[in-house]
């Protein structure tokens, strides 16, 4: 049975990986204008919505974060020497 961790700061996703042995990350980003519902309105928001995802013995290990620096948390990825693979899920 496949089960998900979910991470919401980076640094705790890249000590688990760390503590794990993973060192294969996929960086997925999302780029774009959406519509969003607010209350009683609909509006066209800017999203920038980053997805680090990493696998092992069917657990799926994921930190999703919105509004970040994307340049910066691939640097700091390489830096800890993941191997990252960039992949772009724009739907536009």
């Amino acid at each position: 049975m496949q089960r998900e961790i979910l991470f919401d700061r980076v640094e705790a996703f890249i000590e688990e990986l760390e503590r794990l042995g993973i060192s294969v990350v996929v960086f997925a980003e999302t780029r774009e204008k959406r519509v969003k519902q607010f209350e009683k309105e609909v509006r066209v928001v800017d999203l920038a919505l980053l997805e680090l995802i990493a696998y092992r013995d069917s657990t799926i290990y994921k930190c999703v974060m919105e509004d970040v620096d994307f340049d910066e948390i691939f640097g700091l990825l390489e830096q800890r020497g993941f191997s990252v693979t960039r992949r772009s899920r724009n739907i536009t």
